[in-house]
């Protein structure tokens, strides 16, 4: 029975850090062809990598904000303007964040907030409106989606 749990144990860690593994290469990949301006496969390989985390509760918003730069650069202005909605709206990001974000390009802040501006606090109430538990998100910055009533 130990020999059986210790096999269990050994796998599962195998299998997380070789899944960690890969998911490093994959952005590592996607963050090479944006900076190699091939916009196209960066995109592509971003959203591979926002993939690789679909089951879990892991803040992607600075993936979010470098996919936004590459669709602005790939002359994609709407596809970057839907990213940075859809950052607001799923994880929180804010006015502040995006203005002070490192990782967003700050001409794409520019062009994407003057179009988001009027729908900013909609898509800041939807987000809230996501969270199930105000003070763990607040704490633990995790969000819980709300159930419905």
């Amino acid at each position: 029975m130990k020999k059986t749990t210790l096999l269990l144990i050994a796998f599962l860690f195998f299998q997380i850090s070789f899944s960690a593994n890969d998911r490093d290469e994959v952005l590592t990949k996607a963050r090479t062809y944006s900076e190699n301006k091939d916009y196209r496969n960066a995109i592509k390989t971003y959203i591979k990598y926002i993939k690789l985390f679909s089951n879990e509760a892991v803040n992607l918003k600075d993936i979010y904000y470098e996919v936004a730069n590459c669709y602005f650069l790939h002359g994609k202005k709407d596809m970057a303007i839907k990213v940075i909605r859809e950052t607001i709206y799923r994880y929180g990001a804010t006015k502040e964040d995006l203005e002070n974000s490192t990782v967003l390009n700050k001409e794409t802040y520019q062009v994407v907030w003057s179009d988001i501006y009027p729908d900013y606090n909609f898509l800041r109430k939807k987000y809230i409106n996501r969270v199930g538990d105000v003070d763990q998100y607040v704490e633990n910055n995790i969000v819980t989606p709300s159930e419905k009533k």
